[in-house]
């Protein structure tokens, strides 16, 4: 396993003050040691709520499919695997991740590993979103590593820059990103000798 891996890091926040920019950085800060990192943010991101998909655009290439949907679809495809880092918007996925996601097809993301990074401000570190999340993106076509990671009382164990007060959270997010590279090259090499199954519903 050497070389690059292009990753993608999904934002799952556009509230005023979030904490998802310290969480995300604290990703990237790890990430970037020896990787490339995209970040697709819904705040940053010109998307309106999906209306459709561009898999029930029956011609995906036709003019009707807007020209930031489609570039936006092409650089999410060049991605060899994600991460999402999410809060809980009342006791659930926040609807920027999910709207943000369900503007393209299941088969932009089919067999990509994804990992992830759930946050809250007090105690629960964001899990019941986080399970709610694998259960999405599993349907959808991604592969679901084992390991994922809450963080609670974020906005006291992270800087705005991502810095961590907690080397015990650090180790949890290394066995993370340790599973998602080990996975994505599994399937990366696996893929160049026996091309993957194609998507079911």
């Amino acid at each position: 396993m050497s070389g690059k891996l292009k990753i993608g890091l999904f934002l799952g926040s556009t509230r005023e003050n979030r904490l998802c920019d310290s969480v995300a950085n604290f990703v990237k800060l790890a990430v970037q040691k020896n990787h490339d990192v995209v970040v697709y943010d819904p705040l940053e991101i010109d998307l309106p709520l999906t209306q459709q998909s561009m898999n029930f655009m029956f011609d995906p290439t036709a003019s009707k499919v807007p020209e930031n949907i489609k570039k936006l679809n092409q650089s999410l495809k060049e991605m060899d695997c994600f991460i999402m880092v999410s809060g809980e918007y009342n006791f659930s996925i926040p609807p920027p991740l999910t709207n943000m996601i369900d503007n393209f097809p299941p088969t932009t993301f089919m067999w990509k590993p994804v990992g992830f990074v759930h946050y809250s401000l007090g105690p629960i570190g964001g899990w019941r979103a986080g399970m709610q999340l694998r259960n999405f993106a599993g349907a959808l076509g991604f592969s679901c590593i084992q390991k994922q990671m809450g963080i609670p009382c974020a906005n006291q164990v992270l800087e705005g820059d991502g810095k961590c007060k907690d080397p015990n959270l650090q180790e949890e997010l290394n066995k993370l990103l340790e599973q998602l590279y080990w996975n994505t090259w599994a399937i990366k090499n696996h893929s160049a000798n026996s091309p993957p199954p194609s998507f079911c519903m």
